[in-house]
Protein backbone atom coordinates (compact mmCIF):
# COMPACT_ATOMS: atom_id res chain seq x y z
CA UNK A 1 0.00 0.00 0.00
CA UNK A 2 2.49 2.39 0.88
CA UNK A 3 4.71 1.67 -2.46
CA UNK A 4 0.98 2.77 -4.05
CA UNK A 5 0.19 5.71 -1.98
CA UNK A 6 -0.35 9.31 -3.43
CA UNK A 7 1.42 12.52 -2.00
CA UNK A 8 -1.42 15.27 -1.29
CA UNK A 9 0.03 17.38 -3.96
CA UNK A 10 -0.17 14.85 -6.35
CA UNK A 11 -3.92 14.25 -5.47
CA UNK A 12 -4.87 17.62 -5.53
CA UNK A 13 -3.16 17.95 -9.29
CA UNK A 14 -5.26 14.96 -10.13
CA UNK A 15 -8.35 16.64 -8.95
CA UNK A 16 -7.21 19.97 -10.88
CA UNK A 17 -6.92 18.03 -14.35
CA UNK A 18 -10.55 16.19 -13.82
CA UNK A 19 -11.80 19.82 -12.84
CA UNK A 20 -11.10 21.21 -16.55
CA UNK A 21 -11.11 18.56 -18.05
CA UNK A 22 -14.74 17.44 -18.81
CA UNK A 23 -16.73 20.04 -21.49
CA UNK A 24 -13.75 22.15 -21.62
CA UNK A 25 -14.14 22.59 -25.45
CA UNK A 26 -18.15 22.84 -25.22
CA UNK A 27 -19.00 24.19 -21.66
CA UNK A 28 -18.97 27.92 -22.96
CA UNK A 29 -21.54 27.31 -25.59
CA UNK A 30 -23.93 25.29 -22.74
CA UNK A 31 -23.49 28.45 -20.49
CA UNK A 32 -24.34 30.96 -23.38
CA UNK A 33 -27.27 29.21 -24.07
CA UNK A 34 -28.04 28.79 -20.49
CA UNK A 35 -27.16 32.30 -19.15
CA UNK A 36 -26.32 34.71 -22.05
CA UNK A 37 -23.22 36.97 -21.19
CA UNK A 38 -23.87 35.79 -17.17
CA UNK A 39 -22.39 32.63 -16.93
CA UNK A 40 -19.36 33.86 -15.11
CA UNK A 41 -21.63 33.94 -11.91
CA UNK A 42 -22.90 30.59 -11.97
CA UNK A 43 -19.12 29.28 -12.40
CA UNK A 44 -18.26 30.84 -9.16
CA UNK A 45 -21.48 29.70 -7.78
CA UNK A 46 -20.36 25.88 -9.13
CA UNK A 47 -17.00 26.98 -7.77
CA UNK A 48 -18.22 27.06 -4.44
CA UNK A 49 -20.84 24.37 -4.23
CA UNK A 50 -17.91 22.13 -5.30
CA UNK A 51 -15.57 23.37 -2.88
CA UNK A 52 -17.86 22.50 -0.35
CA UNK A 53 -18.94 19.34 -1.51
CA UNK A 54 -15.26 18.18 -1.36
CA UNK A 55 -14.83 19.01 2.09
CA UNK A 56 -17.46 17.67 3.28
CA UNK A 57 -16.61 14.09 1.36
CA UNK A 58 -13.06 14.35 2.66
CA UNK A 59 -13.64 14.88 5.81
CA UNK A 60 -16.51 12.09 5.64
CA UNK A 61 -13.35 10.05 4.53
CA UNK A 62 -11.15 10.68 6.98
CA UNK A 63 -13.43 10.11 9.78
CA UNK A 64 -13.61 6.66 7.98
CA UNK A 65 -10.04 6.01 7.70
CA UNK A 66 -9.72 2.37 6.78
CA UNK A 67 -13.03 2.03 5.00
CA UNK A 68 -13.90 2.01 1.26
CA UNK A 69 -16.16 4.61 0.63
CA UNK A 70 -19.14 2.23 -0.39
CA UNK A 71 -17.77 0.40 3.09
CA UNK A 72 -18.14 3.73 4.76
CA UNK A 73 -21.22 4.95 3.19
CA UNK A 74 -22.82 1.37 4.78
CA UNK A 75 -21.27 1.95 7.93
CA UNK A 76 -23.08 5.19 8.11
CA UNK A 77 -26.13 5.04 6.19
CA UNK A 78 -27.03 1.14 5.88
CA UNK A 79 -26.35 -1.29 2.51
CA UNK A 80 -29.83 0.28 0.52
CA UNK A 81 -28.03 4.08 0.27
CA UNK A 82 -24.31 3.18 -0.27
CA UNK A 83 -25.49 0.24 -3.31
CA UNK A 84 -27.52 3.28 -4.59
CA UNK A 85 -24.92 5.63 -4.79
CA UNK A 86 -22.10 3.61 -5.73
CA UNK A 87 -24.57 2.40 -8.86
CA UNK A 88 -25.42 5.74 -9.70
CA UNK A 89 -21.95 6.34 -9.64
CA UNK A 90 -20.41 3.91 -11.67
CA UNK A 91 -23.28 4.58 -14.53
CA UNK A 92 -22.34 8.56 -14.24
CA UNK A 93 -18.83 7.48 -15.03
CA UNK A 94 -19.19 5.33 -18.07
CA UNK A 95 -21.69 7.41 -20.04
CA UNK A 96 -18.93 10.65 -18.96
CA UNK A 97 -16.00 8.00 -20.62
CA UNK A 98 -18.50 7.52 -23.35
CA UNK A 99 -19.12 11.45 -23.67
CA UNK A 100 -15.61 12.46 -23.51
CA UNK A 101 -14.71 9.86 -26.09
CA UNK A 102 -16.97 10.79 -28.53
CA UNK A 103 -16.22 14.64 -28.06
CA UNK A 104 -12.23 14.47 -28.39
CA UNK A 105 -11.85 11.40 -30.55
CA UNK A 106 -14.04 13.16 -33.04
CA UNK A 107 -12.52 16.74 -32.71
CA UNK A 108 -8.97 14.21 -33.64
CA UNK A 109 -10.46 12.81 -36.40
CA UNK A 110 -11.38 16.60 -37.62
CA UNK A 111 -8.33 18.05 -37.01
CA UNK A 112 -5.46 15.66 -36.60
CA UNK A 113 -5.85 12.31 -38.44
CA UNK A 114 -8.61 12.74 -41.40
CA UNK A 115 -7.60 9.88 -42.62
CA UNK A 116 -8.39 7.14 -40.70
CA UNK A 117 -11.86 5.97 -39.54
CA UNK A 118 -13.21 7.31 -36.25
CA UNK A 119 -14.08 4.13 -34.48
CA UNK A 120 -10.49 3.09 -35.07
CA UNK A 121 -9.90 6.15 -33.43
CA UNK A 122 -12.24 5.29 -30.39
CA UNK A 123 -11.14 2.16 -30.05
CA UNK A 124 -7.15 2.96 -29.62
CA UNK A 125 -8.16 5.80 -27.11
CA UNK A 126 -10.71 3.42 -24.82
CA UNK A 127 -8.37 0.78 -24.97
CA UNK A 128 -5.44 3.18 -23.70
CA UNK A 129 -7.63 4.64 -21.14
CA UNK A 130 -8.77 1.10 -19.40
CA UNK A 131 -5.05 0.48 -19.92
CA UNK A 132 -4.08 3.43 -17.65
CA UNK A 133 -6.94 2.85 -15.42
CA UNK A 134 -6.08 -1.08 -14.62
CA UNK A 135 -3.17 0.48 -12.57
CA UNK A 136 -2.51 1.69 -9.84
CA UNK A 137 -3.97 5.75 -8.48
CA UNK A 138 -0.31 6.48 -8.29
CA UNK A 139 0.17 5.83 -11.44
CA UNK A 140 -2.16 8.20 -12.80
CA UNK A 141 -1.21 10.93 -10.07
CA UNK A 142 2.85 11.06 -11.42
CA UNK A 143 1.11 11.09 -15.17
CA UNK A 144 -0.77 14.14 -14.19
CA UNK A 145 2.15 16.11 -11.97
CA UNK A 146 4.70 15.97 -15.03
CA UNK A 147 1.97 16.69 -17.46
CA UNK A 148 -0.21 19.99 -15.54
CA UNK A 149 2.25 22.41 -15.61
CA UNK A 150 2.71 22.09 -19.44
CA UNK A 151 -1.07 21.70 -19.98
CA UNK A 152 -1.98 24.92 -18.43
CA UNK A 153 0.80 26.73 -20.08
CA UNK A 154 -0.69 25.59 -23.40
CA UNK A 155 -4.10 26.61 -22.77
CA UNK A 156 -3.18 30.09 -21.25
CA UNK A 157 -0.67 30.80 -24.06
CA UNK A 158 -3.62 29.99 -26.80
CA UNK A 159 -5.58 32.33 -24.45
CA UNK A 160 -3.29 35.34 -24.89
CA UNK A 161 -2.46 34.46 -28.48
CA UNK A 162 -6.61 34.87 -29.67
CA UNK A 163 -7.12 37.61 -27.14
CA UNK A 164 -6.95 40.17 -29.63
CA UNK A 165 -9.70 38.80 -31.97
CA UNK A 166 -12.26 39.53 -29.00
CA UNK A 167 -14.10 42.14 -28.51
CA UNK A 168 -15.20 42.90 -25.39
CA UNK A 169 -18.39 44.71 -25.75
CA UNK A 170 -19.92 41.05 -26.93
CA UNK A 171 -20.16 40.80 -23.04
CA UNK A 172 -22.70 43.50 -23.20
CA UNK A 173 -25.33 43.62 -21.37
CA UNK A 174 -24.00 42.32 -18.08
CA UNK A 175 -27.37 40.55 -15.36
CA UNK A 176 -30.05 40.27 -17.88
CA UNK A 177 -30.48 36.91 -16.70
CA UNK A 178 -32.90 35.97 -13.86
CA UNK A 179 -32.43 33.89 -11.19
CA UNK A 180 -34.22 30.92 -12.55
CA UNK A 181 -31.64 31.32 -15.27
CA UNK A 182 -28.63 31.48 -12.61
CA UNK A 183 -29.72 28.50 -10.87
CA UNK A 184 -30.76 25.77 -14.08
CA UNK A 185 -27.07 27.18 -15.03
CA UNK A 186 -25.12 26.75 -11.93
CA UNK A 187 -26.85 23.37 -11.18
CA UNK A 188 -25.72 22.35 -14.95
CA UNK A 189 -21.98 22.92 -13.81
CA UNK A 190 -22.52 21.41 -10.44
CA UNK A 191 -24.06 17.89 -12.16
CA UNK A 192 -20.67 17.71 -14.46
CA UNK A 193 -18.12 18.56 -12.25
CA UNK A 194 -19.92 15.61 -9.53
CA UNK A 195 -17.91 13.37 -11.09
CA UNK A 196 -14.76 14.83 -10.44
CA UNK A 197 -15.17 15.94 -7.04
CA UNK A 198 -16.56 12.35 -6.35
CA UNK A 199 -13.31 10.54 -7.35
CA UNK A 200 -12.41 12.21 -3.95
CA UNK A 201 -14.04 9.33 -1.90
CA UNK A 202 -11.86 6.53 -3.99
CA UNK A 203 -8.62 8.44 -4.40
CA UNK A 204 -8.28 9.74 -0.59
CA UNK A 205 -7.56 5.81 0.92
CA UNK A 206 -4.21 6.18 -0.89
CA UNK A 207 -3.32 9.59 0.07
CA UNK A 208 -0.57 9.57 2.45
CA UNK A 209 -1.13 11.55 5.92
CA UNK A 210 -4.06 14.19 4.11
CA UNK A 211 -3.07 17.23 6.40
CA UNK A 212 -7.05 18.66 6.24
CA UNK A 213 -5.89 22.22 7.13
CA UNK A 214 -3.34 22.28 4.73
CA UNK A 215 -5.94 20.39 2.26
CA UNK A 216 -8.82 22.98 2.54
CA UNK A 217 -6.28 25.66 1.06
CA UNK A 218 -4.89 23.82 -1.39
CA UNK A 219 -8.42 22.50 -2.84
CA UNK A 220 -9.72 26.46 -2.66
CA UNK A 221 -6.74 27.74 -5.28
CA UNK A 222 -7.50 24.32 -7.51
CA UNK A 223 -10.88 25.74 -7.37
CA UNK A 224 -10.07 29.28 -8.16
CA UNK A 225 -7.56 28.27 -10.73
CA UNK A 226 -10.09 26.06 -12.64
CA UNK A 227 -12.58 29.38 -12.17
CA UNK A 228 -10.22 31.98 -13.83
CA UNK A 229 -9.30 29.26 -16.74
CA UNK A 230 -12.91 28.43 -17.14
CA UNK A 231 -13.96 32.34 -16.88
CA UNK A 232 -11.09 33.86 -19.46
CA UNK A 233 -12.28 30.61 -22.17
CA UNK A 234 -15.87 32.03 -21.54
CA UNK A 235 -14.97 35.39 -22.06
CA UNK A 236 -12.44 35.03 -25.18
CA UNK A 237 -15.45 32.60 -27.12
CA UNK A 238 -18.44 34.83 -26.44
CA UNK A 239 -15.48 38.04 -27.45
CA UNK A 240 -14.86 35.96 -30.34
CA UNK A 241 -17.62 34.72 -31.80
CA UNK A 242 -20.59 36.80 -29.99
CA UNK A 243 -23.34 35.40 -27.81
CA UNK A 244 -25.89 34.18 -30.59
CA UNK A 245 -22.86 32.56 -32.47
CA UNK A 246 -22.03 30.92 -29.24
CA UNK A 247 -24.97 29.47 -28.32
CA UNK A 248 -25.17 27.35 -32.02
CA UNK A 249 -21.77 25.81 -31.92
CA UNK A 250 -21.00 22.39 -29.99
CA UNK A 251 -16.94 23.22 -29.50
CA UNK A 252 -16.77 27.26 -29.26
CA UNK A 253 -13.10 27.41 -27.90
CA UNK A 254 -11.91 25.15 -30.90
CA UNK A 255 -14.29 26.84 -33.19
CA UNK A 256 -12.34 29.99 -32.23
CA UNK A 257 -8.64 28.50 -32.37
CA UNK A 258 -9.68 27.26 -36.14
CA UNK A 259 -10.57 30.49 -37.33
CA UNK A 260 -7.44 32.22 -35.40
CA UNK A 261 -4.75 31.71 -37.77
CA UNK A 262 -1.33 33.81 -37.38
CA UNK A 263 1.34 34.17 -40.09
CA UNK A 264 4.46 33.86 -39.06
CA UNK A 265 4.27 31.64 -36.08
CA UNK A 266 5.84 28.37 -35.95
CA UNK A 267 2.11 26.39 -35.36
CA UNK A 268 -0.09 28.47 -36.95
CA UNK A 269 -3.10 26.02 -36.81
CA UNK A 270 -4.05 26.76 -32.69
CA UNK A 271 -6.43 24.17 -33.24
CA UNK A 272 -4.52 21.45 -33.40
CA UNK A 273 -2.69 22.78 -30.32
CA UNK A 274 -5.73 23.20 -28.09
CA UNK A 275 -6.87 19.60 -29.34
CA UNK A 276 -3.68 18.19 -28.61
CA UNK A 277 -3.98 20.06 -24.99
CA UNK A 278 -7.33 18.52 -24.24
CA UNK A 279 -6.58 15.08 -25.47
CA UNK A 280 -4.36 14.51 -22.94
CA UNK A 281 -6.88 16.61 -20.54
CA UNK A 282 -9.37 14.07 -21.66
CA UNK A 283 -7.38 10.93 -21.38
CA UNK A 284 -6.36 11.77 -18.21
CA UNK A 285 -10.50 12.23 -16.87
CA UNK A 286 -11.67 8.98 -18.89
CA UNK A 287 -8.63 6.89 -17.15
CA UNK A 288 -9.80 8.32 -13.58
CA UNK A 289 -13.28 8.02 -14.13
CA UNK A 290 -12.80 4.39 -15.18
CA UNK A 291 -10.69 3.76 -12.35
CA UNK A 292 -13.48 5.30 -9.49
CA UNK A 293 -16.34 3.38 -11.58
CA UNK A 294 -14.24 0.02 -11.39
CA UNK A 295 -14.06 0.48 -7.94
CA UNK A 296 -17.46 1.04 -7.32
CA UNK A 297 -18.39 -1.75 -9.36
CA UNK A 298 -15.96 -3.82 -7.26
CA UNK A 299 -16.88 -2.79 -3.67
CA UNK A 300 -20.76 -3.36 -5.16
CA UNK A 301 -19.57 -6.99 -6.77
CA UNK A 302 -17.09 -7.88 -4.93
CA UNK A 303 -15.85 -9.50 -8.25
CA UNK A 304 -13.48 -8.06 -10.93
CA UNK A 305 -15.95 -7.80 -13.50
CA UNK A 306 -15.54 -4.03 -13.50
CA UNK A 307 -13.82 -4.11 -16.51
CA UNK A 308 -16.08 -6.01 -19.18
CA UNK A 309 -19.00 -4.11 -17.42
CA UNK A 310 -16.96 -0.73 -18.22
CA UNK A 311 -16.31 -1.81 -21.79
CA UNK A 312 -19.37 -2.80 -23.03
CA UNK A 313 -21.27 0.38 -21.55
CA UNK A 314 -19.23 2.68 -23.21
CA UNK A 315 -18.84 0.46 -26.80
CA UNK A 316 -22.87 0.34 -26.59
CA UNK A 317 -23.11 4.04 -25.80
CA UNK A 318 -20.45 5.14 -28.45
CA UNK A 319 -22.43 2.73 -31.32
CA UNK A 320 -25.93 3.66 -30.38
CA UNK A 321 -25.35 7.87 -30.42
CA UNK A 322 -23.76 10.10 -33.10
CA UNK A 323 -21.80 13.49 -32.06
CA UNK A 324 -24.42 15.79 -31.34
CA UNK A 325 -27.05 13.38 -29.82
CA UNK A 326 -24.02 12.01 -27.13
CA UNK A 327 -23.75 15.50 -25.98
CA UNK A 328 -27.69 15.74 -26.22
CA UNK A 329 -28.22 13.00 -24.39
CA UNK A 330 -25.36 13.65 -21.54
CA UNK A 331 -26.91 17.20 -21.11
CA UNK A 332 -30.23 16.22 -20.75
CA UNK A 333 -29.53 13.98 -17.87
CA UNK A 334 -27.79 16.22 -16.16
CA UNK A 335 -29.85 18.91 -16.43
CA UNK A 336 -31.92 20.28 -13.44
CA UNK A 337 -34.95 18.37 -15.02
CA UNK A 338 -33.01 15.05 -15.90
CA UNK A 339 -32.63 12.23 -14.00
CA UNK A 340 -28.81 13.41 -12.57
CA UNK A 341 -29.77 16.85 -11.50
CA UNK A 342 -30.37 17.05 -8.09
CA UNK A 343 -27.66 13.94 -7.22
CA UNK A 344 -25.63 16.38 -5.99
CA UNK A 345 -27.50 18.49 -3.56
CA UNK A 346 -28.52 14.74 -2.36
CA UNK A 347 -25.25 13.84 -1.82
CA UNK A 348 -24.34 17.20 -0.05
CA UNK A 349 -26.99 16.80 2.52
CA UNK A 350 -26.23 13.10 3.18
CA UNK A 351 -22.27 14.36 3.95
CA UNK A 352 -23.99 17.00 5.97
CA UNK A 353 -26.68 14.88 8.09
CA UNK A 354 -23.19 12.60 8.61
CA UNK A 355 -21.10 15.50 10.15
CA UNK A 356 -23.63 16.73 12.10
CA UNK A 357 -24.32 13.29 13.94
CA UNK A 358 -20.37 13.06 14.17
CA UNK A 359 -20.83 16.35 15.88
CA UNK A 360 -23.43 15.22 17.94
CA UNK A 361 -21.23 12.04 19.15
CA UNK A 362 -18.70 14.33 20.11
CA UNK A 363 -20.84 16.59 21.79
CA UNK A 364 -22.45 13.73 23.96
CA UNK A 365 -19.27 12.06 24.83
CA UNK A 366 -18.44 15.45 26.54
CA UNK A 367 -21.16 15.95 28.17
Amino acid sequence: MKNLSVSQKQFHTLLLFSFIALNFVSFSGQVALLCGTDGIIPLIINASVMYLFCVLLIRFMLRNKGLSFYGALKENFGKTVSVTVCIIYAATCLYLCAYAARIICSQINIYMLDKFDLRIIEGIFILSCVYAASKSFKTLSNFSQVLIKPTVFVLILLLVLCINNADILNMLPLFTSSAEQYFNTSMHLISYNFSSSFAIAFILPYVRDYDIKKGQKQLFYVMILSVIIFSAYYVLCIGVLGVDTCRSIIFPAINVMHNNVSPGILLNRYEIIIVFAVTILYFLYTALMLKSGYTAIKDITGKNTAVAVSVSVIAATLTALNDRTVGEYVASIFHIKGILGYVPIGMIILLLLSEIKERKIKYEGKA
